[in-house]
């Protein structure tokens, strides 16, 4: 992307094109893919010019009970990660809470490193709606699309700090990392640079197990490396 954007309408317009762009490519391969019918979703809520926390999970899960016909032509009207019930949305009220960052996550704006939903990331036995139950040729096609995409909105937003859901997201989106380690010395969080950016990983949210005294960790680290944002 080359040139700044300096304006919220600016900023409004340039978040516009990324859904008619990402809705003319997926139009295009109707069919083609398991997923295709899951649609896609880029934005938790109203785009924010300079927000203090863009959040990037890996891709939006699918409920066909949370379909609706908007979601391919703009984004929410206010930050779902405020306003939902979904699983992940109440957890990370709960952790901004226990690091006394209600504010920050109520001045955050959230997107994927992949815009097309699916019921996993792996195969789904039950559905076949995993992401990996999509040809290869597909798959990659599309995440190519998604990280220059991305890269671009995040260089367009210009946030002062990144959260990464997941590690193997931050690993793919970061460089110098600095890993934050847990009981036996695994790793629950990180730190790193995205496009410049700070950016702080933590172990997915709604993810594998993890204990208290781990996430005690990792509410620690968060509000230190957060909490002046």
């Amino acid at each position: 992307m080359s040139g700044e954007l300096h304006s919220k309408d600016e900023i409004v317009g340039y978040c516009s094109d990324l859904y008619n762009r990402t809705r003319t490519l997926w139009r295009s391969l109707e069919g083609q893919y398991p997923t295709w019918e899951c649609r896609f979703s880029i934005l938790y809520g109203p785009p924010i010019l300079r927000p203090d926390l863009l959040i990037l999970g890996s891709n939006p899960g699918f409920d066909p009970d949370d379909l609706y016909p908007e979601e391919i032509l703009t984004w929410p009207k206010d930050n779902e990660y405020t306003t939902q019930d979904w699983p992940l949305a109440r957890r990370l009220r709960s952790i901004f809470a226990s690091a006394d960052l209600d504010y920050l996550l109520e001045r955050s704006l959230g997107t994927n490193l992949i815009f097309f939903k699916s019921k996993c990331l792996g195969r789904h036995k039950e559905t076949g709606l995993g992401w990996a139950d999509n040809p290869l040729e597909i798959r990659r096609q599309l995440e190519t699309y998604c990280a220059q995409e991305v890269g671009n909105l995040v260089e367009a937003l210009e946030p002062k700090a990144v959260l990464v859901l997941g590690l193997a997201v931050f690993d793919k989106v970061t460089d110098e990392v600095v890993p934050v380690l847990g009981a036996k010395d695994r790793r629950v969080a990180a730190i790193g640079w995205m496009n410049g950016t700070k950016t702080f990983g933590m172990i997915h949210p709604t993810g594998a197990q993890v204990s208290n005294w781990d996430w005690s960790i990792v509410t620690k680290v968060l509000a230190t490396e957060l909490g002046g944002t």
